[in-house]
């Protein structure tokens, strides 16, 4: 059995992508980003230290393939494309875009600051509130999800627990890792937001090169695999199939 590695986008935590994993048919490892519950104190400032990070996570002496979301998907891109042994790649509506062209990294990162300190409740029902309002799917593993990146302050507000240091380097980093796609030699899948999906995604998705499978039949948003995790889990058994018996 080929290992496979499940990387999910900023302000993710491996809850998320339970619901996804109950519905494949081989087990998945889930790796954290810097700054995110175990891997708080985790900062990367370079390429040099993802390839660091990667390796004492992933034997790259050996086949493996990888599923990222988002930032995830951006970084999985990237490394994919400098290891021959990476035997596939699946991106959940990431490792496409070009950041460069949507917004500085100044302004990204202030705008991450100012999300993250907006992220303030009363009460942990507060949040799960919010996340309900627009999600597609729900679940226990998701209603876990919600809460798990939270900590409780000493005046009793639920706060976001995410490293602010590790996330500015994250948000530098991955323009680092765009633009690798083209250099990928294994079969990729990208499964792209198609509910409400921005001009911008459609423009830069028809850039692509045309080895790449896009899967834009399922009905889902920017997290297709929390918004329809049966759904996806068959897209991605199915190309994993296509390409190579498990």
């Amino acid at each position: 059995m080929i290992p496979i590695y499940f990387l999910g986008g900023l302000g993710s935590n491996p809850y998320h992508a339970m619901d996804l994993i109950a519905h494949l048919p081989f087990p998945v490892t889930v790796l954290e980003l810097p700054g995110h519950g175990e891997a708080f104190d985790t900062i990367l400032t370079n390429l040099i230290d993802l390839h660091l990070w990667f390796e004492e996570r992933v034997n790259i002496a050996e086949p493996f393939r990888l599923i990222g979301h988002s930032m995830g998907a951006m970084l999985f891109s990237y490394l994919a494309s400098h290891y021959e042994t990476a035997e596939s790649l699946i991106l959940l509506d990431g490792g496409y875009f070009n950041l460069d062209a949507l917004v500085s990294l100044e302004d990204e990162w202030l705008q991450t600051r100012a999300y993250l300190e907006q992220q303030v409740f009363q009460n942990p029902e507060e949040i799960i509130a919010q996340e309900q309002q627009n999600a597609l799917f729900w679940s226990e593993n998701l209603h876990k999800a919600s809460l798990a990146n939270y900590i409780v302050t000493e005046d009793g507000l639920w706060k976001l627990n995410l490293n602010p240091t590790a996330l500015k380097e994250l948000l530098s980093l991955q323009r680092h890792c765009q633009g690798f796609l083209p250099q990928v030699t294994c079969p990729t899948l990208l499964i792209s937001q198609t509910r409400n999906c921005p001009d911008w995604k459609t423009e830069m998705i028809e850039q692509l090169p045309q080895t790449i499978d896009i899967q834009k039949l399922l009905a889902v948003g920017h997290s297709p695999h929390t918004d329809r995790p049966h759904e996806v889990a068959k897209a991605i058994k199915d190309f994993l199939l296509s390409n190579e018996n498990l």
